[in-house]
């Protein structure tokens, strides 16, 4: 009785073909010390040995769960250091942490290595969808003005030539530029092919100025904070404009 117990204890197709062996040898053994038993506790207790031996043999269902779980962790890490967050802005780093833990929670949910490896792959297209700071740099329009981060004014009136352009170095219209000076928005004073001025108007103390290009889906915002001291010494600059004799500024 305990030799057919033993027989039909586990399934050998439950196994992959290194542990057949295995448990094939722990059966024979099993059973050699049923034969060798001299009472029936003897018989139990053989049983009971072969069992526990049996009991150790992974089975191909345990070898395929260590072997998911490997793949998982692997693709978990792989996932995390797929890209470099220093690479991109605040707010594409939080699109870049939130697609790191959809794919983590897909590949959690995963029940086999196929389905690992198509979350892994869902979650880096997501985070390929997501633009550098570089990819997005290249792209914005580009702002250079006469103004200065610190500069002091002498006056509360003043004229700012900005340079608005695309990222191919187009001007952009002046309806897609906006100047603001402590909230306010500037009138503009000149207008041309290379350059808006606009007419700045400051308060006494500290100002905030604050300049917006948008050229599509793009957008630059440059800020300046500029002071107006009407008791500091006082500087002049002159601008020469010579388009008519072909020399520009």
């Amino acid at each position: 009785t305990a030799k057919t117990v033993l027989d039909g204890y586990v399934s050998a197709e439950s196994y992959r073909e290194a542990q057949k062996a295995e448990l094939a040898t722990a059966i024979a053994n099993g059973k050699t010390a049923i034969d060798e038993s001299a009472d029936i506790t003897a018989v139990s207790t053989a049983l009971n040995n072969a069992k526990a031996i049996i009991d150790a043999i992974k089975t191909d269902a345990d070898f395929t769960a260590e072997e998911l779980l490997v793949a998982k962790n692997t693709a978990k890490a792989e996932l995390d250091v797929y890209v470099n967050s220093s690479d991109y802005r605040t707010e594409e780093q939080a699109f870049i942490a939130s697609a790191i833990v959809d794919g983590k929670n897909a590949i959690d949910s995963a029940t086999d290595i196929s389905a690992v490896n198509a979350a892994l792959a869902n979650a880096k297209a997501a985070i390929d969808g997501i633009k550098t700071d570089a990819q997005i740099t290249a792209k914005e329009p580009t702002i250079t003005t006469t103004l200065s981060n610190g500069a002091v004014f002498t006056n509360t009136k003043a004229t700012i030539d900005v340079w608005a352009k695309t990222a191919t170095g187009i001007k952009l219209n002046k309806a897609n530029v906006s100047v603001m000076v402590n909230d306010v928005e500037m009138s503009v004073n000149w207008d041309d092919s290379e350059k808006t001025s606009y007419n700045f108007v400051f308060v006494e103390g500290e100002n905030t100025v604050v300049i917006t290009a948008v050229d599509g889906a793009y957008t630059k915002t440059v800020s300046y904070t500029v002071t107006c001291n009407l008791s500091a010494p006082i500087t002049i600059t002159v601008a020469v404009e010579g388009f008519s004799i072909g020399i520009g500024y």
